[in-house]
């Protein structure tokens, strides 16, 4: 299994280990796509995202994977509401993982180096889809001996 895959399964484990003000699930998907009808719940998955890579040394090279949270629901009632709730929900997961800087327990060779949010909705989608977006990207370092 590739490093980046086993990090999205680490992380998702994790999520659904922890306790949050949300009842979660998180789920690995390489298709992000959602049917608005499947969001009636809340939804947090968990993507792969982007690999740098940075000789450190004639042996060492760095490697920031960083893996992408998706917190997604369609709002029942006031989506002001769902806007507040969600957000404190993404920023939340962040602490999570960020406050104070952790290595992941599946995968203790991964140090926690950065994280950004991103909210993806925008009025008119919340107004007219009545839908919200978090999007969580976190960057885990990996040093790796060179081969060769």
């Amino acid at each position: 299994m590739s490093i980046m895959s086993e990090l999205v399964d680490a992380v998702a484990a994790e999520l659904n280990e922890g306790t949050f003000s949300e009842p979660l699930t998180a789920e690995c998907l390489t298709d992000p796509d959602r049917e608005l009808e499947e969001l009636q719940t809340l939804r947090v998955d968990v993507l792969k995202g982007s690999k740098e890579s940075e000789a450190i040394s004639r042996c060492v090279l760095q490697g920031d994977y960083t893996i992408e949270i998706v917190v997604r629901q369609k709002a029942d009632g006031d989506p002001a509401e769902l806007v507040r709730r969600l957000e404190s929900l993404v920023e939340e997961i962040d602490r999570f993982f960020s406050l104070p800087p952790r290595r992941l327990r599946l995968y203790q060779a991964a140090a926690w180096k950065a994280s950004k949010l991103i909210y993806c909705y925008s009025v008119k989608m919340v107004r007219n889809r009545r839908q919200f977006t978090g999007l969580l990207q976190l960057t885990y370092q990996i040093f790796e001996k060179a081969s060769g």
